[in-house]
């Protein structure tokens, strides 16, 4: 034993010093952008040694700029870094006795490199810089008054649709101004509140999750972001705007704005009043709205556009959120709002951004609808409404960042919204067999609701001293309610038999309460150069609640005395999921590519305690998966994720009681829903083509659902009772199912180029898309199938900020098949084409006019439309600096303008006609104001 224990004595007195000196030290830094200061995400990194032969180590920068060596020996070295379309770096360390820190190493762009792959034509265009496009402002020139909304409809790839702004083909979800939260995620807040003359550069990026950028690791959760980037001499200054008008019949508008910036200190106020339909509203305003008083949303989850058609400001359901969103042209509004954004950092460590808005609107709409259903034989339904509804709305948004030192830091976002909403509708409707009137009803709805949520998160996350090892804990809580009341007063008649009527005159009180917790646990851990592993634990329970107590007249005495029970329910639903998974991402130069696999066990408790008791338990076993491929060079990037995912039904489409709101059309839940399973797919290619100065951007996307929750209708052909409720002959009953087929695809790809000549900018788009939603119609499967073809171009003028003009035009194709009327034609065409020119005269003579022509064919009778909408106005600059405007403004000059849409579902196609404003003149004055010189040139 004792050479043994002289040898192992032997071993340690070697081993010791040499572990020592492998041991080493680190050497670390960041690298930034050295004009905006924003870090540089995946910079090559090379730490050479100085001695002869001595070898080569590389990395690559993080999503947080940094980068870091470990267990370096003692000597000297070089540092090099480089990065596309910046200039290299060299740096160097003498010798090397300690661990060493560079702090922030600045990298300039270099002009000559960004010539070979930037967008060039009288100015840079737009630069690729990885997964993120890069817009150029002065390249895309407006007025000297316009919105950055105004600016970025310009850049090809982007668009706005039905009041929506999309980029690369999908809806934009947040909006950054300097890398910062503005007005929570209210994207129309941002885009029609900031002057364009601010902004230097527009970028637009997936921005992921708060844990993922965190922790580093993409989890697959992402949102499409636009970040404003604002001009040096605009970080420092005070500038707004302040409107005020008033117009024939009473039409009024006036509205604010002013910001002021102190380099990362940000105030923002905003205030309108008027009554010609400007909205400021975000779908958060919009709480406990659906399905109150005339609302009659189907209750299945295949939605009421599935193939995504119809015109600009389509109708929808009489209390549908859309009516309230921005950009809609249903129905005429009042609004009154109020907002406040604010952003600070209190010493090095705290950083705040929050804000306030407060909505009030007031809506009418005059409505008119025809539904042919897919069954040959059945009636036709048509419809007229009328509505009014008053809503008002309170939400809070807070940001909070705590760095609390070098290696810890907390997230907090807590968020609250408050609501009252109050509605009436007057609905006539009526069904037809060929010429004859089969039954009709006419019923007076009132509601008044009052709801609010609110939720937060907590983020804990830690860094260890080794490069890329962290760990990361999210609690979230989220409560809401919504509660009121509602009455019903109406008569049914079944015209084949004279005296057979039925009249309603109830009310009803619902609440729905409901409250979720969860909790998330992430570990990433370096395991290679190039390679990371990550380990997630994911912990939640909701619980809802759903009470609706009806009652009935009992008599003259009693009042609404008697308790329907045929139309009250309890119902208490609890989902409690649990996952656990890891994943693998490599990153080597252009590529990443990352894979996750996550196990998720889910039980979904349902139960009923009245009128009668019912209690299902659900068991769900599922492995979820996510693969993300991205690929960066220089002005190209290629990215492609597949993910899978479950939804649970609401409790709405749980809640097995009756809504008799339309007697001719009945609706109820379904208790034994079960979740639903997504396959979810993007794919994006984005490029400079430099021969011609051209960009190019294809996106590719679309849902395959298992299980997908659609509808179940059942067209009666006699008088039949529902529980204790009536449906007379050609009536609709309506019911969630659970059914297989589900397909959504989706694409667009856009070409722009520089018109040299026109100085213009010139922007085709092609789009396509195929949706299949399957659907049960007098227990029959039935499966629509709708096709969309859609081209369009845009021709922008980039002239000068004294001439602007746009021209565009969209057409759509849509062809509609339908498994149970083979050979019945259902295809429709849509054409919208748009003319927008400014013009600002020698002598302050300002002219404005935009001309929109609509085209719809193949509607139901009546509903083809060929109109335009022609707006007007003639103005004087006022004052040295131009700064005022007086002006005259005429809206819809040819009194022409309307709402039509169509809606195809798996038991009808739907087509919608809503009033809207029509012609007023108004004389308009204006105000533009700022504090720092430059900012307006």
């Amino acid at each position: 034993m004792a050479p043994f224990k002289r040898i192992v004595c032997f071993a340690i007195a070697v081993l010791i010093p040499a572990l020592a000196v492998a041991q080493g030290f680190d050497i670390s830094g960041k690298v930034v952008d050295r004009k905006l200061g924003a870090p540089i995400f995946g910079a090559s990194v090379v730490l050479k040694s100085s001695k002869n032969g001595g070898r080569s180590i590389a990395a690559v920068t993080n999503d947080e700029g940094t980068f870091r060596f470990n267990g370096v020996r003692p000597g000297s070295y070089s540092v090099q870094i480089s990065f596309v379309s910046y200039k290299p770096v060299a740096l160097f360390i003498d010798q090397l006795e300690k661990s060493y820190e560079f702090g922030a190493i600045e990298m300039e762009e270099d002009i000559k490199v960004l010539e070979e792959v930037k967008i060039m034509g009288e100015a840079e265009r737009l630069e690729v810089k990885g997964d993120t496009v890069e817009y150029n402002s002065e390249a895309y020139k407006t007025m000297s008054d316009a919105s950055v909304e105004d600016l970025v409809q310009k850049m090809p790839g982007v668009s706005m649709n039905n009041g929506k702004l999309e980029a690369q083909g999908e809806e934009v979800k947040q909006v950054l101004v300097d890398g910062k939260r503005f007005f929570g995620n209210d994207v129309n807040l941002a885009m029609r509140n900031l002057p364009s003359e601010v902004v230097e550069k527009i970028q637009v990026f997936d921005q992921l999750s708060e844990q993922a950028q965190l922790t580093g690791f993409d989890d697959g959760e992402r949102q499409k972001t636009i970040n404003i980037i604002t001009k040096p001499g605009a970080r420092n200054s005070l500038f707004g705007k302040a409107s005020t008008g008033v117009g024939n019949d009473g039409r009024y508008m006036g509205s604010g704005v002013l910001n002021v910036m102190n380099g990362g200190q940000r105030l923002s106020v905003l205030a309108q009043s008027n009554n010609i339909n400007i909205q400021n509203f975000s779908s958060e305003d919009l709480l406990g709205v659906t399905s109150t008083g005339g609302a009659r949303a189907r209750p299945g989850g295949g939605g009421r556009r599935p193939d995504g058609g119809g015109g600009p400001g389509g109708g929808g359901g009489s209390s549908s959120t859309d009516n309230f969103l921005v950009g809609t042209q249903s129905g005429i509004s009042s609004t009154d709002a109020i907002g406040l954004n604010y952003q600070d950092s209190f010493g090095e460590k705290l950083e705040v951004t929050g804000s306030y808005f407060y909505n009030k609107t007031d809506n009418s709409q005059n409505q008119s609808m025809n539904q042919v259903y897919n069954v040959e034989g059945s009636p036709t339904y048509s419809e007229r409404q009328l509505n009014t509804t008053e809503n008002g709305n309170h939400r809070l948004n807070l940001r909070l960042t705590y760095d609390i030192n070098q290696n810890n830091s907390l997230l907090f976002l807590p968020s609250i919204s408050t609501q009252a909403n109050k509605s009436v509708s007057d609905i006539q409707g009526i069904l037809t067999d060929g010429t004859q009137a089969v039954s009709g009803s006419s019923t007076a709805q009132a509601s008044a609701i009052e709801g609010y949520s609110g939720n937060g998160n907590l983020i804990w996350r830690h860094k260890f001293d080794k490069r890329g090892r962290t760990f990361s804990w999210n609690v979230g809580l989220n409560a809401n309610n919504r509660t009121g009341n509602t009455s019903l007063l109406g008569v049914t008649s079944n015209y084949t038999l004279t005296d057979e009527t039925d009249s309603l005159d109830q009310r009803a009180h619902i609440s729905s309460p409901g409250h979720e917790v969860s909790s998330r646990l992430i570990y990433t851990e370096p395991v290679s150069e190039n390679g990371m592993v990550s380990l997630e634990y994911n912990i939640s329970r909701k619980v809802t609640d759903s009470e609706k107590y009806t009652y009935n007249v009992a008599d003259v005495d009693a009042g609404y005395a008697a308790l329907d029970t045929a139309l009250s329910s309890l119902l208490s639903s609890q989902y409690s999921a649990q996952r656990f998974g890891g994943g693998y991402r490599y990153r080597n130069g252009p590529i990443s590519v990352l894979g996750n696999v996550t196990y998720q066990y889910a039980q979904l408790n349902n139960q009923t305690t009245f009128p009668y008791e019912y209690f299902l338990k659900s068991d769900y076993r599922n492995v979820l998966g996510m693969f993300n491929f991205n690929y960066r060079s220089a002005g190209k990037n290629l990215m492609a994720v597949y993910r899978t995912s479950t939804s649970i039904p609401s409790i709405s489409q749980l809640q097995n009681v009756v809504d008799n709101s339309n007697p001719l059309q009945l609706s109820a839940g379904n208790e034994q829903l079960s979740q639903q399973y997504q396959h979810n797919f993007t794919a994006r290619f984005t490029t400079g083509i430099r021969e011609n100065t051209g960009t190019l951007m294809a996106f590719l996307g679309g849902t395959i659902a298992d299980n997908y929750i659609t509808n179940s209708t059942y067209i009666a052909d006699r008088d039949t009772l529902i529980g204790d409720v009536l449906l007379v002959a050609g009536g609709q009953f309506i019911r969630p199912v659970n059914l297989d087929g589900y397909k959504n695809i989706r694409s667009l790809i856009t070409y722009g180029i520089p018109v040299s000549f026109l100085k213009s900018n010139l922007n085709f788009n092609i789009s396509g898309s195929v949706t299949k939603t399957p659907g049960l119609v007098n227990s029959a499967l039935n499966m629509v199938t709708s096709n969309a073809l859609g081209l369009g171009l845009v021709l922008s003028s980039n002239i000068s900020r004294s001439l602007d003009f746009t021209v565009s035009s969209t057409s759509t194709f849509t062809g509609v098949e339908n498994q149970l009327r083979v050979g019945q034609s259902q295809d429709y065409f849509f054409q919208s084409t748009r003319l927008n020119f400014n013009w600002l005269l020698p002598t302050d003579i300002i002219f404005r006019t935009d001309v929109t022509h609509q085209l719809y064919s193949g509607l139901s009778e009546g509903y083809d439309q060929n109109f335009a909408l022609w707006n007007l106005s003639i103005g004087k600059k006022l004052f040295k600096d131009k700064r005022g405007e007086l002006s005259l403004f005429a809206y819809d000059l040819l009194k022409q303008n309307n709402s039509i849409s169509r809606n195809v579902t798996d038991a009808y196609v739907e087509d919608v006609q809503t009033e809207v404003l029509q012609r007023y003149f108004m004389a308009k004055f204006t105000y533009n104001f700022w504090k720092k010189p430059g900012v307006g040139s």
